[in-house]
């Protein structure tokens, strides 16, 4: 059972010159006069000796190396209007965002048909999470906006439901 144990998932050996010993917990479920006589069978020369010294962080340093976990995928995530917001003609009105792992510039759109044609807003505004409009007509109940990085323009987002502009 130990032999299997150690085929499979292998033992950690420091080699400080002196003979090998296992040790363990006791059991009654062992045959220690069994196990002494088959691991006493055991050469140096049934081991494979892998080096793993470029898993440390420094050569002398038994602290493993882990590699950093990947950065959350970029993500734009339209926070005003985001639906049942009410813009007023000549006044002015703010878009607001707020985006995660992206550098460059925003384009943000209107929509008055609830997303079916779009227009341009601003084409390339700075990724600072707002942007004030002056508000133009027509007037719709089915306004939205969309919001797009320009650099990564498959990261975009949009209002998830309509807006009013009156």
């Amino acid at each position: 059972m130990i032999l299997r144990a150690l085929k499979k998932y292998g033992m950690i050996l420091a080699d400080n010159g002196s003979p090998w010993y296992i040790s363990g917990a006791p059991s009654p479920g062992w045959n220690d006069d069994l196990l002494v006589s088959e691991l006493r069978r055991l050469k140096g020369s049934d081991f494979e000796a892998v080096d793993v010294s470029s898993l440390f962080l420094t050569g002398d340093s038994g602290q493993a190396a882990v590699d950093a976990p990947p950065p959350p995928p970029a993500s734009l995530v339209v926070s005003a209007p985001n639906g049942g917001e009410e813009w007023r003609i000549g006044k002015s009105s703010r878009v607001a965002w707020a985006a995660s792992g992206l550098t460059g510039k925003i384009k943000v759109e209107l929509s008055r048909d609830g997303g079916t044609t779009w227009s341009s807003l601003a084409k390339a505004t700075l990724n600072d999470g707002r942007q004030e409009f002056k508000v133009t007509g027509p007037g719709t109940m089915r306004a939205r906006v969309r919001l797009t990085s320009v650099a990564q323009p498959q990261i975009t987002d949009t209002s998830d439901a309509e807006f009013r502009i009156r």
